[in-house]
This record gives structure tokens, C-alpha cells and sequence, in this order.
């Protein structure tokens, strides 16, 4: 139910299953093993075919007669929404921020995390450390760097447990780059920042005006400073984000070939935001936001631009995954925690406290509570629509956040609308890389 057929521009006709994200040419032979599914078993499979037959059965391209794909995609799902081994948690220290973006979602709200709740969030990790294999820390705000003291006190208690208890630690932070001095960056690398994400959102006199500084300086120039500082370091990985929208769609390539002129190194992630009017903070700007079908078309224009400019050997093509959870709303053991405690299962959420699921403060955060089960218990495979759909296991029903808190059912993941362009440039890539 999860085999998808195209006919590429050389007349071959390709199949892609989304359950094992296996792409294939369908040749005569296996036109022919198709054509003997009815009397095949594994044991009388003849020989001219049994290499095509394994590599099919391998694919997910075909399946004994009582294979329940739902069944199984399901309980896949659910072996890891509920796994415990891994705990990720994302910390906004502050919601406060130096920019006021025009597209930014969030309210701001002054202050810092209080000692309290980063007490609460060091008993957190005590109490699930005995049966951790793996700890992730997102550094979010706000722009989190006006809290630098915050985050060096918790990455300090967190790395000591995690040493103690032998569980495996990492950590990244989302910036908005601008604070990034000699000393910072010496501290992130000291407490295991291994990836920092910088948005830039155009060229100067674009990125200036989307991405508005308070003081009412520019800030390109200083971001690409120390952007160059952070690659020099060759110790924590750069994640460029670019928010595209129908504003500055047409200043993606003019960016990405000053960035290929100014960067000391192209071994950089980058990484294309679609901007969408999540929350009432941002909706003046919904008219211009791409929507899913829209935004799905211009992905492989950017990735087109990636090669142009040097970066595409650093990042990786566009080709569909696996999600079984669409994301970590959806994850027992995955939250979002503010400045004041509050937890919440999306960062769309952040600061919206009558969204929250509790607050760190009150004890140990409750995985079982019915505000948390409203997100775990999204079950895209017991929705009708979904159920039936090709594309299922890669779309997974979409953001959770869409159908959770905006009541927009079946806004369907980007590679609904663009997989059949992605299989075929993938295919048309392959062909020229075995020449």
C-alpha cells in the first residue's frame, strides 16, 4: 500500500515505497515477478528472478499476503514515542530577545530563568538518570545568549551527571548570532555545544530589515564575523537557517553566493525555513507566508542553489525519511521548558502558559498526565484519510502542532506535494554521479 510508481524523463519507470524509503527501477523483471506474485512463494522463487525478488521483498515493495503494514508502522511508532532511554529536553533560559523579528512568533517576556527552576530541571535529570542512555539539550529562547550565566550553570551540573551515570550528553543552541564573542564561544565548546543554528534571511539590506536588531543597527556583517569565528574553531557544527517567504524568495540565490564568498569554509549546514503565521503574535504577516503545497515547489530550487555555490557536498539531498513521530511533540520523554518553569510539547507554545502541559517546579514532570496525552495519543494511523494514504510513513499526518492547537486537519507534510520532482532529481543526481 506504500509503493508509489513515476515514469522519469528517459522513459524508466521508478517506484519509491514510503515505508522502507527505497527507491528502484522497475525493469522487466520485475514487471515479470509481479505478473507471478499469485502462485510465488520464497521457496519456488526461479532463479532468472530471485535477486529481484529479495531486493523487492527488502523494499517493502511487496509482502507476504497477511503483512499488516498499519500494524507494524504503528508499533513502530509507538516503541519509539514511549522508548525512555533518551530524554531530549529544549531550555529557553529567557524568552527576552535583543531582535524584534517581523515574522517572530514568540511574546517576548523579560527575565531570566530563576535558581529555582534550574534547580528543578537538575532533580529532573537525577530522577531519569538511572535508566538514560542518551541526554539532548536545545538551547532556545528568546535569544538564549542573554543568558549565557544559565546556560553554563546547567550544561555544568547536567555534563556532571551524565559523566556520573555514564549516559551519553550533547547539546546545541539557536541563536540568532549576534552575541557570539571569543570568550562565548570558548564556553560553548567547553560545555559540549556541538551545533549552533544562526538565521540570516537574505542579503544585508534584506536580512536588516527582517531580522531587526533593537539598537537599530545592522547585524549581517557582525553574524557573518562570527560565523567565521565559530568555523575556525572546527569544533561545533554551523546550521545556517534561512526564512523564506514571498518577500525574499527571490533573495535566496543572491545570499547563498555572498555566503559562498565570505565564509572561510563551505562546511556549513543549511537549513530552509518555511515561514508560516503560527501564533497571534505573527499573523500580520500570514498573507505573505508560503503555504505547504506552495513552499514544497521552491525546495528544490534552493537545493539547486546549494550546488551552484559549493555547499551541496555538505548537505545532504532533500531525499524522504522514516518518521514514525512526525517530531518531539509526540515523544513521551521530550519537552520544551521556559524560563519559568512551564513545560510545554511544541516550541510554537513557548510562552503561551495556558498551553502548557506543567511546570518543572511543581515536582516530577508527569508523562502520564492528560494534558501530555492530548499530543502522545495523535494518531495519524487511526485517522481514515491517512490510513489510506501512499505517503503516510514520510508524512505522518503533518505537524502535530497544525491539527493540536490551530484545528487545521490533514495540512499535509511538504513531500506530499513534492515527491514525485524529489524522486526524479534524485534519480537524474544518481544517474550523473556513475558517469
Amino acid at each position: 500500500m506504500f509503493n508509489e510508481y513515476m515514469i522519469a524523463d528517459d522513459g524508466v519507470k521508478l517506484a519509491f515505497n514510503s515505508f522502507s524509503c527505497g527507491l528502484a527501477v522497475v525493469d522487466d523483471t520485475y514487471e515479470k515477478l509481479i505478473s507471478l506474485l499469485p502462485e510465488l512463494n520464497p521457496g519456488n522463487v526461479p532463479p532468472e528472478i530471485r535477486e529481484c525478488f529479495d531486493a523487492a521483498v527488502e523494499g517493502h515493495f511487496i509482502l507476504d499476503d497477511d503483512y499488516d503494514e498499519l500494524l507494524e508502522l504503528k508499533t513502530k511508532r509507538n516503541f519509539q514515542k514511549f522508548n525512555n532511554e533518551s530524554l531530549g529536553i529544549t531550555i529557553a533560559p529567557t524568552l527576552a530577545c535583543n531582535f524584534k523579528c517581523t515574522y517572530c512568533y514568540e511574546t517576548s517576556k523579560p527575565g531570566i530563568m530563576d535558581p529555582s527552576v534550574a534547580q528543578a530541571l537538575v532533580a529532573f535529570l537525577e530522577s531519569q538518570s538511572s535508566h538514560l542512555k542518551n541526554f539532548g539539550v536545545s538551547w532556545y529562547g528568546g535569544e538564549p545568549l542573554l543568558a549565557k550565566q544559565t546556560i553554563y550553570d546547567l550544561s555544568e551540573k547536567f555534563i556532571e551527571i551524565c559523566n556520573e551515570k555514564q549516559i551519553e550528553y550533547s547539546a546545541f543552541i539557536i541563536s540568532n548570532g549576534s552575541l557570539l564573542d571569543d570568550d562565548t564561544i570558548k564556553k560553548l565548546i567547553e560545555y559540549k555545544v556541538g551545533g549552533i543554528q544562526i538565521t540570516i534571511d537574505g542579503p544585508p539590506e534584506i536580512h536588516d530589515k527582517r531580522r531587526v536588531n533593537k539598537s537599530g543597527v545592522g547585524t549581517f556583517d557582525l553574524i557573518i564575523d562570527n560565523i567565521n569565528k565559530l568555523l575556525r574553531t572546527e569544533k561545533i557544527e554551523v546550521v545556517i537557517r534561512i526564512n523564506v517567504d514571498k518577500t525574499n524568495n527571490n533573495d535566496v540565490e543572491e545570499l547563498l553566493s555572498i555566503l559562498s564568498q565570505r565564509l572561510i569554509s563551505k562546511k556549513i549546514k543549511i537549513s530552509f525555513g518555511q515561514v508560516t503565521a503560527y501564533t497571534d503574535a505573527c499573523r500580520s504577516i500570514e498573507s505573505s507566508c508560503y503555504n505547504n503545497g506552495e513552499f514544497a515547489i521552491q525546495l528544490l530550487k534552493y537545493y539547486g542553489y546549494l550546488g551552484k555555490y559549493g555547499f551541496a557536498d555538505y548537505n545532504e539531498f532533500p531525499y524522504p525519511d522514516t518518521k514514525l513521530n512526525y517530531c518531539c511533540a509526540e515523544l513521551m520523554n521530550s519537552f520544551v521548558v521556559d524560563h519559568e518553569g512551564f513545560l510545554y510539547k511544541c516550541w510554537n507554545e513557548v510562552g503561551n502558559t495556558e498551553n502548557s502541559v506543567g511546570n518543572i517546579t511543581e515536582g516530577i514532570y508527569d508523562v502520564t498526565s492528560y494534558k501530555n496525552g492530548r499530543w502522545l495519543n495523535r494518531n495519524p494511523i487511526d485517522d481514515e484519510k491517512c490510513s489510506n494514504c501512499s505517503l503516510l510513513p514520510v508524512c505522518m499526518g503533518g505537524c502535530p502542532h497544525n491539527d493540536m492547537v490551530l484545528n487545521r486537519k490533514h495540512v499535509c507534510d511538504l513531500i506530499k506535494y513534492n515527491i514525485r520532482d524529489v524522486m526524479l532529481t534524485y534519480y537524474n543526481l544518481s544517474k550523473e554521479n556513475e558517469k
